[in-house]
């Protein structure tokens, strides 16, 4: 999810430019606007790793709280009870069951812009939401930190240049190329980094299922004759 509050006044001139096809001039600054087209561009394609945050929430008296402008696009909202970082069950949107359910309800005026609020019909565990932050536009004062490299900029605003004006040619098929390769490079190295294999079963309470003791012939002597759950939230056998 991403909201933003761009204005008709940033809309208009690379409307205007777009539709003269020759000449332009309506976009006064088109290095900075073209930059922070690129941002935006490569901010939606991936939820980079540096770029990912983490909010516990503070619910008022009717479990409401207000989302933070710098809140870009949700990952996920969890809870985790010992604060070790580790995720021990998840609300989700719009979930049947209350307890695990939360709404976001975006109050949108053309005046003033998005004003999300998230709610929890019932919160049993205090909410935690991992998001993805956004990044500041570029003012063009010339000493500001891109967040992505450069060439991965250039490259992006080009390629947004070349396919708003149909740019055909020889040079247009190696920048294009040139984007992808470094849209690939910085996607290597900033995405998902040394991410855990381990994969675990969840029960519907999002504890771990554990299944130790089970021989792989079936003959295990902690195993009963009859093959049957020790409980509603385990696969280990009574």
């Amino acid at each position: 999810m991403g909201y933003w509050n761009d204005t008709y006044t940033t809309l208009k001139p690379r409307l205007t430019d777009w539709l003269r096809k020759t000449g332009g001039g309506s976009v006064t600054d088109l290095e900075l606007d073209l930059s922070n087209r690129a941002l935006l561009w490569l901010w939606q394609y991936r939820d980079w790793d540096d770029l990912i945050q983490r909010l516990t929430v503070t619910l008022d008296s009717s479990l409401n709280m207000t989302l933070p402008a710098a809140l870009g696009r949700i990952v996920n909202v969890y809870w985790d009870t010992d604060s070790d970082n580790v995720i021990e069950g998840k609300f989700n949107l719009n979930d049947v069951d209350e307890a695990k359910n939360y709404i976001i309800t975006d109050t949108f005026t053309k005046a003033v812009g998005h004003s999300r609020v998230i709610h929890f019909p019932r919160a049993n565990h205090t909410p935690v939401i991992k998001y993805v932050a956004t990044l500041e536009a570029l003012t063009g004062s010339g000493t500001e930190y891109l967040f992505f490299p450069a060439e991965l900029m250039l490259r992006t605003a080009q390629r947004l240049r070349i396919e708003e004006k149909g740019i055909t040619g020889v040079d247009t098929k190696s920048i294009l190329e040139a984007q992808e390769r470094e849209l690939n490079n910085y996607t290597d190295a900033n995405y998902r980094r040394n991410v855990s294999g381990r994969f675990v079963l969840k029960d519907s309470n999002g504890d771990e299922v554990f299944t130790e003791n089970l021989a792989l012939d079936g003959s295990d002597t902690g195993m009963s004759g009859v093959r049957r759950p020790s409980d509603g939230n385990d696969v280990r056998w009574a």
